[in-house]
């Protein structure tokens, strides 16, 4: 890492063998578009009012390519191309004209379900190992990982990965998940697992931001304001000097209309875009939804014309629009800013 000593953050070396707690935190679900089914209990599910396909703001989604896995994390690097964390096949890939390439991580044979095996090994980017990797974002001269099975943050440049020592905060990482980072060089974690937001500093020092959210999976910066995709209460927050204020939404459901009023199911992701909205990754809705003007709208729904998206996790700016990741279907797809 260049310069890693000067800029002060603690980088531990390679962790041995060791036995790692499992920790079960159901983020990622299930696409759910149908109404409740009679005798169900709904006494806190709102009215399930999905747009038609005339009633959303666009559908012209564009596909950028295809991921053998299940894309987690969306970043945009310094040439313009992406940067994608897998979950599934436990590596990071780069994404450029519409070919993707593994960029760290190396993909493991499958253990007796299925699924490539992962671990924990810092070495070169070629050699390193992921148990989960989900959120990415740029920090330091590199980039830092959201390592969730392993607890950690991981930090690659151009030659290695390697594991971000924090201190000062009073607990550990539980289940690191979005990450965001602001111009200051302040390193943002949504931990789903501790349903709170912390900051870590260039210096490695890890500092509670807010809690009493519930498994918060996507956080953004624009500005001063943090915003924070409250997945397990279907909403949408903002942190603005030192306060947590709801923005939109705070009902599962699937509704489109005034802010309060509008329903989010399992939000996973959150952006403002280049115009000034935030746009969320509605991931139990299958959806893409913007607030603008204290109002919600939703701009591309899984319909009968299209396989995606169907779990939407992550998105971010990326040219005239957003990029986003669909962890089921494994694909990322580019989308318009809402036009109307």
């Amino acid at each position: 890492m260049k310069n890693i000593k000067n800029k002060k953050l603690l980088i531990a070396g390679g962790i041995g063998a060791a036995v790692l707690l499992i920790i079960v935190i159901i983020c990622i679900v299930a696409a759910a578009k149908k109404k409740a089914k009679e005798g169900e209990n709904v006494t806190e599910v709102a009215d399930y009012t999905p747009p038609t396909a005339n009633e959303t703001v666009t559908r012209e989604a564009s596909l950028i390519t295809g991921i053998e896995g299940s894309p987690a994390g969306v970043a945009v690097m310094a040439d313009g191309s992406l940067l994608i964390s897998d979950s599934r096949s436990k590596v990071m890939w780069t994404v450029a004209g519409g070919e993707a390439e593994v960029l760290a991580g190396k993909i493991g044979p499958d253990d007796a379900y299925g699924q490539p095996v992962g671990g924990y090994h810092d070495a070169p980017l070629s050699e390193a190992k992921f148990e989960k990797p989900w959120g990415v974002a740029r920090f330091l001269d590199g980039w830092a990982v959201a390592d969730s099975k392993n607890r950690v943050i991981r930090y690659f440049d151009g030659e290695l990965v390697r594991t971000a020592a924090y201190e000062g905060a009073e607990r550990t990482l539980v289940n690191p998940a979005g990450l965001a980072s602001d111009e200051e060089g302040n390193l943002y974690i949504a931990d789903a697992g501790a349903d709170a937001i912390y900051k870590m500093d260039q210096n490695g020092i890890l500092s509670l931001v807010a809690d009493g959210f519930k498994a918060p999976c996507g956080v953004c910066v624009s500005g001063n304001v943090l915003y924070v995709a409250d997945t397990g209460n279907h909403r949408i927050c903002k942190v603005e000097n030192g306060l947590v204020s709801i923005v939109a939404g705070g009902k599962e459901g699937f509704r489109d209309g005034a802010a309060m009023e509008a329903c989010f199911q399992n939000p996973q992701g959150v952006a403002v875009g280049e115009d000034g909205n935030i746009y969320v990754a509605d991931t139990g809705n299958s959806s893409v939804r913007v607030i603008k003007g204290g109002d919600v709208k939703t701009l591309i729904t899984c319909g009968s014309e299209s396989t995606w998206p169907v779990a939407p996790i992550a998105l971010t700016p990326f040219g005239d629009g957003l990029a986003v990741v669909d962890s089921f279907s494994g694909v990322v797809f580019s989308i318009p800013y809402f036009t109307n």
